[in-house]
């Protein structure tokens, strides 16, 4: 009997630090784009840079909540062998726009938005506290 409670106990101690979720936060350093005013006129996009956090699931799941907003939404991710970052996107977005992000090491990534008003690519860091 004692034997399976130690054999229970360093299996919890060794499986936790797996289980964890690990939450970042975000923020843009630099956003450039444009937004359509009228079917015929653009101008430039400026904003300030937005703050998120991500809560990483897993390697294939993370939660993406934009300040302001009340819940996170979640994103599909994919590594990609090329340089071992990772794509994320909304599997089903039914506004029809296009927000992917591209996340390298959990410390830099690079998101765009595209959508019916405006369209812009942003990039920032990430920091775990």
């Amino acid at each position: 009997m004692k034997r399976i409670a130690a054999i229970a106990a360093i299996a919890l101690c060794i499986a936790s630090p797996s289980l964890a979720e690990e939450v970042l936060y975000c923020t843009d350093t630099d956003v450039s784009g444009f937004v359509f005013e009228t079917s015929t006129k653009t101008e430039k996009f400026s904003s300030s840079e937005d703050r998120f956090t991500v809560k990483v699931i897993s390697k294939t799941k993370r939660e993406i909540q934009m300040s302001g907003s009340r819940h996170g939404v979640p994103y599909v991710c994919n590594k990609r062998s090329l340089d071992n970052s990772f794509y994320c996107n909304i599997p089903y977005d039914r506004y029809a726009t296009v927000k992917p992000f591209l996340f390298y090491d959990n410390r830099k990534y690079r998101r765009s938005v595209l959508d019916v008003f405006r369209i812009y690519i942003a990039y920032g860091t990430c920091t775990k506290f």
